[in-house]
């Protein structure tokens, strides 16, 4: 990569979410979803660390506020895929009825995210990258690596000394603080010409698939708890607290998986 290499990852990033974009907007799959979602999410991760580098410079605002119900809607209907992908692996023909409700969570969800895809304001994005982009054309690689170093230091610093199960919306805000750090360390990696991840790359990874795996069960088992009392009696509710307890040990075997992968975490850092 060149002097201004961060310029270079931006513009890249840039034309990834926009080759997305233009294919959603003809009509997506779930691959298609994911790499819209995982496009925005990088470009978020690098707006932020635009912003630590400008230091009160500039801001990310505009770029979230532009980008929030475009990634909203694409998160519903995701999540609405995932629960009917978990429900499908229990063969009871109780989950009829609630196999219905998701259907139509999701068609609702779907309609809402193609409305966004296609009201999404490019030219707004043109606007507001101009300015964006006379911002990175003064940072050259050595002060990227350099502050980018000291953001991931300190993220890492703060997910050692956090309680991650201090209560289910701080371990999701663990699996985010994860994900921005693991990625603002491999902009850091990319920036060096380093091809090799170490070792802490890798608990990274399988944490943040562990966590998200358990906030996919944290979903999925507040929808069908709601469906159940708002919807279901007699046989039929007994039949769904079977599957919600089995729901809920999954849910709990998870986290058990991530408790372990939280002291690995602890004690890769103590031998660095």
């Amino acid at each position: 990569m060149g002097e201004n290499s961060l310029l270079q990852h931006y513009t890249d990033l840039r034309t990834s979410f926009c080759k997305s974009l233009e294919i959603c907007r003809e009509g997506y799959s779930k691959s298609d979803l994911h790499q819209l979602r995982v496009s925005i999410k990088k470009l978020r991760t690098t707006w932020l660390l635009i912003e630590a580098l400008s230091h009160g410079k500039w801001n990310r605002d505009e770029h979230l506020a532009l980008f929030f119900q475009l990634f909203d809607a694409a998160g519903e209907v995701r999540e609405a895929q995932i629960n009917l992908n978990i429900i499908g692996q229990y063969d009871n023909p109780t989950l009829v009825s609630y196999v219905t409700y998701l259907g139509e969570q999701q068609t609702r969800a779907n309609e809402q995210l193609l409305e966004q895809l296609q009201v999404f304001d490019l030219e707004q994005l043109n606007v507001l990258d101009s300015v964006l982009i006379q911002q990175l054309a003064d940072f050259g690689d050595e002060e990227v690596i350099r502050e980018a170093g000291l953001y991931a230091a300190e993220g890492i610093r703060h997910l050692l000394e956090t309680d991650w199960f201090a209560d289910d919306r701080t371990l999701h805000d663990i699996r985010k603080q994860l994900k921005l750090t693991h990625d603002v360390r491999l902009i850091v990696m990319k920036l060096k010409h380093e091809e090799k991840p170490d070792e802490l790359h890798e608990t990274f990874d399988a944490a943040i698939n562990q966590i998200g795996h358990w906030h996919d069960y944290c979903q999925l088992l507040k929808s069908i708890r709601k469906f159940a009392t708002d919807n279901a009696s007699g046989q039929e509710s007994a039949e769904l607290d079977k599957i919600i307890a089995c729901l809920a040990a999954e849910h709990e075997a998870s986290r058990l998986e991530i408790q372990q992968l939280r002291a690995e975490y602890a004690a890769q850092l103590s031998r660095k």
